[in-house]
C-alpha cells in the first residue's frame, strides 16, 4: 500500500512539473479578423462623381475590436471606430479600398480587406438639339432662323443640330405650304401640355426641355440662345450616337449606331430621325428662303437599352422627293426621352 501511495506521489510530481514547464497559461493575444459586409462594385456600377460606401465586419476571438483603419487608393491609413465609410465623388479609373481592424490588446489584423474596382466616366461629350416650331406666316421667325445660323457658326455643325417643323393649322387651305402632317403632329406632341409650352412663335426647344417663345431681333435671340445651348453643352450625355449613310437623287438610308455610355433616367427611350432640307425657296409671307425645313420624319424606333455598355444598330430607309436639293440635305438623328421629352444626344448625317 505504501509502495502504491509512493508511485502515485511521484507520477502527480510529474505531471505538476510537466504543467509548470507548459506555455498552455501564457497570455498569447490573437490578431482580429476584418470582412467588408458591402459588395466589391462591378464594372459599370459606379460612374465618375458617385459617392461609393464601404461598410465591413471586425472580429476577434479573445478580446474585442476596438477601431478600424482604412485606406483609399494607397493613401495614409486612416483610423475609424465606425464599421463603414463613404468615398465621396470618385473619379474615372481604376481604385481600390482596403480596411483593418485593432483589438483591444493593440494588433491589427493580419489581412486587410481589400476592393478594387473601376469608376467609368458618367457620359460623353454631347450634341446639343434645338426643335424650332415656325411658320411663314411669322413675322419674327426669320429671325430666329438667322440667330440659329449664328449659333451652327459659334458652336460648329459637330456639336449642334437644328429641326425645324412648321405648323399646319387645321384650316387647310392656309396652311403653311412647308408643313407636313407629321411636323404638325410633332408640334402637338409637345404643346399638348398648354401650361408649358407658350403661344408666341417662334417657339425654340433645347432639347426637349425649355421652350424659348419669341425673337423680336436676331440679335435677342442669338445672345438667349446662346446661353441656352451652351449650358446643355455643359452637360454630358449618357448615350453615345453615331450616324453613317447616304443621301441619293431619289432615295437615302442612314445607320444608327447607339451605346450607352452612362446612367440612363430609368424612363422609356426612342430614337428620332428627321430629314432636314436648307435654303428651301419657298413664297412665305417674310421670307423666300427657309432653313432647316423638315422634309421627312422617319419611323421612332423604341430603345430597349439599360446598362452601362449596352448598344443597339438602327437602319431607315426614305426617299427623296423630286424639288428636294440633296446637296442641301441632313438627317438629324436624336434619343428622347418620352416621359420628360428630354433629348439625351443628338447627331447629324452630313449630306457628301
Amino acid at each position: 500500500m505504501k509502495a502504491t501511495r509512493t508511485l502515485v506521489a511521484i507520477i502527480l510530481g510529474a505531471v505538476l512539473v510537466g504543467f509548470a514547464g507548459c506555455d498552455w497559461f501564457e497570455d498569447v493575444n490573437t490578431a482580429p479578423t476584418i470582412e467588408l459586409r458591402s459588395a466589391c462594385p462591378g464594372t459599370g456600377q459606379v460612374l465618375e462623381g458617385d459617392n461609393v460606401t464601404f461598410a465591413w465586419l471586425g472580429t476577434d476571438f479573445d478580446g474585442t475590436v476596438a477601431s478600424y483603419e482604412w485606406s483609399y487608393d494607397g493613401a495614409a491609413w486612416v483610423g475609424t471606430e465606425a464599421d463603414s465609410a463613404v468615398i465621396d465623388s470618385v473619379t474615372a479609373g481604376q481604385h481600390t479600398f482596403s480596411v483593418r481592424a485593432r483589438d483591444n490588446s493593440g494588433a491589427l489584423s493580419a489581412k486587410s480587406a481589400d476592393c478594387s474596382f473601376t469608376v467609368l466616366p458618367k457620359g460623353v461629350e454631347r450634341v446639343a438639339l434645338v426643335e424650332l416650331f415656325t411658320t411663314n406666316k411669322c413675322q419674327n421667325c426669320p429671325k430666329a432662323e438667322a440667330a440659329l445660323n449664328t449659333m451652327l457658326t459659334e458652336f460648329g455643325l459637330d456639336r449642334l443640330v437644328v429641326v425645324a417643323y412648321h405648323d399646319k393649322p387645321s384650316d387647310a387651305p392656309n396652311s403653311d405650304g412647308l408643313a407636313t402632317d407629321e411636323t404638325d403632329a410633332r408640334i402637338g406632341w409637345y404643346t399638348a401640355d398648354e401650361n408649358y409650352f407658350p403661344e408666341q412663335w417662334p417657339i425654340a426647344v433645347f432639347d426637349g426641355l425649355r421652350p424659348m417663345a419669341g425673337a423680336e431681333t436676331a440679335d435677342q435671340a442669338a445672345a438667349l440662345y446662346r446661353f441656352e445651348i451652351s449650358s446643355r453643352l455643359e452637360v454630358v450625355s449618357p448615350i453615345q450616337l453615331t450616324l453613317t449613310g447616304q443621301i441619293g437623287e431619289t432615295s437615302g438610308n442612314v445607320a444608327a449606331g447607339v451605346k450607352v455610355a452612362g446612367r440612363l433616367p430609368g424612363d422609356p427611350l426612342v430614337l428620332r430621325f428627321a430629314v432636314i432640307e436648307n435654303e428651301v425657296s419657298y413664297n412665305g409671307y417674310f421670307a423666300k428662303v427657309f432653313d432647316f425645313v423638315t422634309r421627312d420624319l422617319l419611323d421612332d424606333q423604341t430603345l430597349t437599352l439599360a446598362a452601362y455598355g449596352d448598344s443597339t444598330h438602327v437602319e431607315q430607309d426614305f426617299a427623296v422627293q423630286a424639288g428636294w436639293v440633296t446637296d442641301n440635305m441632313d438627317v438629324i438623328a436624336f434619343v428622347q426621352d418620352i416621359s420628360t421629352r428630354e433629348v439625351l444626344q443628338a447627331a447629324r448625317l452630313k449630306h457628301e
